[in-house]
């Protein structure tokens, strides 16, 4: 891309970190909801976490579409919750 060319298109994403309660884990059966508790604190144990990627239009109109934005959310399980520990989660 030259350098006179600027892109229209922000990103910006989240990570945060959660846990299962004990008391669900052996009780709600596969595939069922459950409540998660969000972890922030460094040192916890934690079963996933969840990304959260936006794009969106900067707020100049440069593609005469106006302000359009998407969001992605993943999650990806912890492989070690035993020694994998959190870090600190603002």
């Amino acid at each position: 891309t030259p350098p006179s060319v600027t892109n229209p298109l922000s990103r910006t994403y989240e990570v945060h970190q959660w846990a299962i309660p004990a008391d669900d884990i052996g009780t709600v059966a596969v595939n069922q909801p459950f409540v998660a508790t969000r972890v922030v604190l460094a040192g916890q144990v934690f079963d996933y976490k969840r990304i959260d990627v936006t794009v969106q239009t900067i707020d100049q109109p440069r593609l005469g579409i106006g302000v359009r934005a998407a969001r992605v959310s993943g999650m990806i399980q912890n492989p070690d919750p035993v020694n994998n520990r959190s870090v600190v989660d603002p």
